[in-house]
């Protein structure tokens, strides 16, 4: 993915360096290059051998962020090279960010499944539970105080206490706890 980039670098500065300014032709370039350049000798160097876990971990997580923070850059200095160059330079510009972007996403098919086959995909979201985590015994005195209380007035009741979630939460924190907030019909 990061030669991929390079050679592309390099290609549209090469047929946009006599329109666009020096700033977006050479030095963007040397920097963007820099950039990729520093990525993929970091993997060379960690390519060797099989890592630990959380090297593993961090490979993948600061691979993520990498490839976004490079696919924004590349996107902005194409679009400021855009508005210099004559009408055959524009049409490089806009085959640049598709080849270097589908090439990138292609090259990073394989990283989402890998983490999932290896166990290293990590959960979204608090991991402790999130606000409501602290509540969780009040819920479930309060359900058994009354088990007709909805979602909603769960909700109400929590903003009482200085604590506002969506009801969706307040569901998921049913869930956890094993208690079901569903109502029974009535005369039954």
């Amino acid at each position: 993915m990061h030669v991929l980039c390079i050679v592309n670098i390099w290609a549209l500065s090469f047929t946009t360096f006599s329109d666009a300014p020096l700033a977006l032709s050479l030095y963007c370039p040397l920097i963007l290059t820099m950039l990729c350049a520093s990525q993929a000798l970091w993997w060379l160097k960690i390519g060797a051998g099989v890592p630990a876990v959380e090297d593993a971990e961090l490979a993948l997580v600061r691979t993520g962020r990498f490839s976004g923070l490079i696919t924004l850059a590349l996107c902005a200095w194409a679009l400021a090279v855009f508005a210099h160059v004559d009408a055959y330079g524009q049409s490089h510009v806009m085959f640049f960010m598709a080849i270097t972007i589908i090439g990138s996403v292609s090259c990073l098919t394989h990283l989402l499944p890998a983490a999932i086959v290896v166990g290293l995909a990590r959960r979204q979201g608090h991991l402790g539970g999130g606000k409501l985590n602290a509540h969780g015994e009040w819920v479930r005195e309060r359900l058994a105080q009354n088990g007709d209380l909805t979602l909603d007035e769960l909700c109400l009741e929590l903003a009482g206490r200085g604590v506002i979630v969506h009801r969706s939460n307040v569901g998921r924190l049913l869930h956890r706890l094993d208690l079901s907030h569903k109502k029974k019909p009535a005369g039954k």
